[in-house]
């Protein structure tokens, strides 16, 4: 028995997913290297790359609940398309720089 989803791995071991893509978690470190998470940089049209907090959830190894609360909080910058009953939606060189900044408040053995 095959699988209704071509991602999804076959019954008969068969992956079908292009190799590329196999274990493949779209981290922030891989943002703008292409592998296989969406680049930050802008596309051809100038538009920047939008996440979905389910995206960002998975990148960042948190769950999506930790996501909409930190976006809520403004402790993760995010925006809604449309007004504030929108879709939530991430910029991923913003998350990226964000990751970095934070990285780099970081001190080995010193809490904040």
């Amino acid at each position: 028995m095959t699988s209704k989803h071509p991602e999804l791995p076959r019954d008969d071991g068969e992956n079908t997913m292009p190799a590329e893509r196999r274990n493949c978690e779209p981290t922030p470190a891989v943002f703008s290297s292409g592998g296989c998470a969406q680049q930050s940089t802008p596309s051809a049209s100038g538009t920047p790359v939008l996440m979905k907090p389910t995206q960002v959830a998975r990148s960042l190894h948190v769950s999506r609940s930790w996501v909409y609360a930190a976006a809520a909080d403004g402790r993760l910058p995010s925006l809604r398309l449309g007004g504030p009953d929108g879709p939530l939606r991430f910029v991923a060189a913003d998350i990226t720089a964000w990751l970095e900044g934070e990285r780099a408040k970081w001190t080995p053995g010193i809490r904040p």
